[in-house]
């Protein structure tokens, strides 16, 4: 008994803060009760059927405690995470079941402790408008997201400002694993404004802008993003700066369907850095 009593007082609620160090103490909980039962079992002698329903009962107690784990690690797996992975579980049926793509604040389970996730990927738009950014207030019907970590940041920021373009918000620094970029990308959705993204994309190319590219995801549409998270992805169009995509890009007649065959069509110009694009 000393000894089942030395296992259940090593067991401190409030240092049980994740989800697998609970199953640790369930199974802890386990071999207290079960002990506890069957030494009571055997100094039990009143009444005589006492012992045997401690012993069926310290028994029943295994399947029992087996069947809750394996709907905890089935049926409830996601909420068996730590609070992190939990969160993300969380953006994704958010987006799944709502089809929006805006920033979740997840409350964590740990006392006085906040987690904040983007949806789907670091491009999603930020939470709310940077005022400091934009000390007009009054939003045009169109978004202009800049990642704060690229190091021309406060270029590209000044260069806007200069034709009075004004970023609605920034990312970077709020993302789930913040760093720079490693390409310098610029992405843009559609229904965003042809002549305002050439602007931009002239400042850009000023900076060093390696790559552009058209996304079709419905949260990017009126939105362009300056040093996007997107280029390493396969599944898309990544574009390179050449002096013909410049032209291509900057000339005065573009359309919205034009720039979208531009971005969308010259994959292979992305591909090879020595690629020809005539």
């Amino acid at each position: 008994m000393e000894n089942v009593l030395t296992v259940s007082s090593r067991i401190e609620p409030g240092r049980i803060t994740k989800p697998l160090q609970l199953l640790g103490a369930w199974l802890a909980g386990l071999v207290s009760v079960n002990g506890a039962f069957l030494f009571a079992a055997t100094h039990v002698t009143q009444p005589s059927w006492g012992a045997g329903a401690l012993i069926i009962a310290s028994i029943a107690n295994v399947p029992i405690f087996l069947v809750c784990l394996f709907l905890l690690q089935t049926r409830f797996r996601p909420e068996m995470q730590e609070d992190t992975y939990y969160a993300e579980y969380l953006t994704r049926r958010f987006v799944a079941e709502t089809g929006k793509s805006e920033y979740v604040k997840v409350v964590s389970r740990q006392p006085s402790a906040e987690i904040l996730r983007p949806l789907a990927s670091s491009r999603t738009p930020p939470l709310s408008v940077n005022e400091e950014l934009n000390p007009q207030r009054a939003q045009p019907d169109y978004s202009i997201e800049i990642n704060d970590l690229l190091e021309k940041y406060d270029g590209i920021v000044a260069g806007l400002k200069a034709i009075r373009l004004f970023p609605t918000s920034t990312f970077g620094t709020t993302s789930t694993d913040p760093y720079t970029p490693a390409v310098f990308e610029l992405s843009v959705g559609h229904g965003f404004p042809v002549r305002v993204f050439q602007k931009i994309f002239a400042i850009c190319v000023e900076h060093g802008l390696e790559t552009v590219n058209f996304t079709v995801e419905d949260h990017a549409a009126r939105h362009v993003y300056i040093g996007a998270y997107g280029y390493d992805d396969p599944t898309e169009h990544h574009i390179r700066v050449t002096d013909h995509i410049k032209k291509k890009i900057l000339a005065e007649n573009l359309s919205s369907r034009g720039l979208k065959s531009i971005l969308v069509g010259n994959a292979n110009s992305a591909k090879d850095p020595g690629s020809s694009d005539e």
